[in-house]
């Protein structure tokens, strides 16, 4: 292009220059007259966006699917006058700029939560897992239920896991207001029953009182990865984990144990390189540092892993 026009200027002289201003000129106004145009399908798009981006389910398999269609969104906007036709050709069309605007609205959906569709690692929002408060909020494992020891002697990690889950995913960073473990085992016991603290049977007990009393989400993964329990972090929420004896915790010092028992902790952040787990043994601590190599032979060490969000 560059080279045509020099041999207009070198063949035409002077007068090349004015066609050439004329020639810049109308494509300046084409440029402009479709900027307006789609100035105005964008700002007529997004105010209908509303009503397909406001009922977005998110299915098992990773798909989403709204509570509108798209031919239906386009027999609206022409009902209400904004000549949509005059610009898109078909409800095809609109329905390829409302999956653009679907992907802005939810930037990651999966197979439940498997491999990331779409990177959410450099998301700029600050959640209430990254800040010094969250990092200090911590329960030692042996408490007290009022005034008797929790049920067979047994420690309450579990419990604890969860209501560190609870009041992280809520902001809550007091100690004692509003939730603690006893609070929760009491809540749980009050509506189900009391029950035995040990064994893989207390795991949907404790999820069902997460759900019904305080309203958080949990979701199960089998054969949990490193990508998943990354994403989950960076989209704000935590990790519920029990392990067997079989499989190595991370101390406070970061070094590393087993437990005769058995053990479960909460996950509540990752960041530069590293998983935080809140572990309320003896060896544990608020902040508990697993590298990417430590924390895959953990998840490796069991056949689930839970999710628990908003």
């Amino acid at each position: 292009m560059g080279e045509k026009i020099k041999q207009i200027i070198k063949k035409n002289g002077k007068k090349s220059l004015l066609i050439i201003i004329v020639v810049a000129a109308c494509l300046v106004l084409a440029s402009s007259s479709t900027y307006v145009i789609m100035k105005w399908i964008v700002k007529r798009v997004t105010e209908s966006a509303k009503k397909y981006t406001n009922d977005v389910t998110i299915n098992d398999d990773g798909t989403v699917s709204t509570g509108i269609t798209a031919q239906e969104l386009w027999d609206d906007m022409i009902k209400k006058g904004y000549e949509v036709d005059k610009y898109l050709d078909n409800a095809d069309e609109l329905a390829y700029l409302m999956n653009a605007e679907l992907v802005t609205q939810i930037p990651y959906t999966g197979a439940g939560i498997s491999e990331p569709i779409y990177n959410y690692d450099n998301s700029s929002s600050e959640s209430n897992m990254d800040n010094a408060k969250a990092d200090e909020l911590y329960y030692r494992q042996k408490v007290s239920v009022g005034a008797k020891k929790w049920p067979n002697n047994s420690s309450p990690c579990a419990h604890v896991a969860m209501t560190l889950c609870i009041k992280l995913l809520n902001g809550d960073y007091k100690q004692t207001e509003t939730l603690t473990p006893e609070k929760f085992y009491r809540s749980e016991c009050k509506k189900f029953g009391e029950s035995r603290m040990l064994g893989a049977q207390q795991t949907s007990l404790i999820m069902k009182a997460a759900r019904e009393i305080y309203g958080v989400k949990t979701k199960k993964i089998s054969n949990p990865t490193i990508s998943q329990a990354k994403q989950a972090l960076n989209n704000g929420s935590c990790l519920w984990i029990s392990r067997g004896s079989n499989v190595n915790f991370i101390t406070e010092k970061g070094k590393k144990r087993k437990f005769r028992n058995g053990h479960t902790i909460m996950f509540y952040k990752y960041k530069d390189g590293y998983f935080y787990a809140k572990d309320d043994s003896g060896t544990g601590g608020p902040m508990c540092k697993y590298s990417e190599s430590d924390m895959n032979a953990f998840l490796k060490g069991g056949s689930s892993a839970w999710i628990i969000s908003k």
